[in-house]
């Protein structure tokens, strides 16, 4: 764990405060994790699907991660982007909570 956690920076949100509620109450106070970044790389962040493998080996409570595709076209990308968007525009708070986030990533080819 020691080694995991070494010169790395897990980005999360706090959810559940009483005294500063979200539009949805969450049912247990806790930090819901998104994101790793190792602090001496050139790369903004971890992916994404490596961050949420790290935080399952611990056991931390993570977001859920769903990949929408891989885009060489524009005009593909804002087609699924809008039916996202309708999707998620359309889904309750109630069930749903508070939407959803995007996370555009740009893939090298050494990963």
């Amino acid at each position: 764990m020691k080694k995991d956690f070494t010169n790395r920076t897990f980005v999360g949100e706090f959810i559940g405060n009483p005294g500063c509620q979200h539009l949805v109450k969450y049912p247990r106070e806790t930090i819901v994790f998104y994101a790793v970044i190792d602090n001496y790389s050139k790369k903004i962040c971890n992916l994404p699907e490596q961050a949420v493998s790290l935080f399952k080996k611990y056991k931390l409570d993570v977001v859920t991660l769903e990949s929408m595709g891989l885009y060489n076209d524009y005009d593909h990308l804002l087609d699924d982007l809008q039916s996202e968007f309708d999707k998620v525009s359309s889904l309750s708070i109630r069930d749903e909570e508070e939407g959803a986030v995007i996370y555009f990533v740009l893939r090298h080819s050494e990963d």
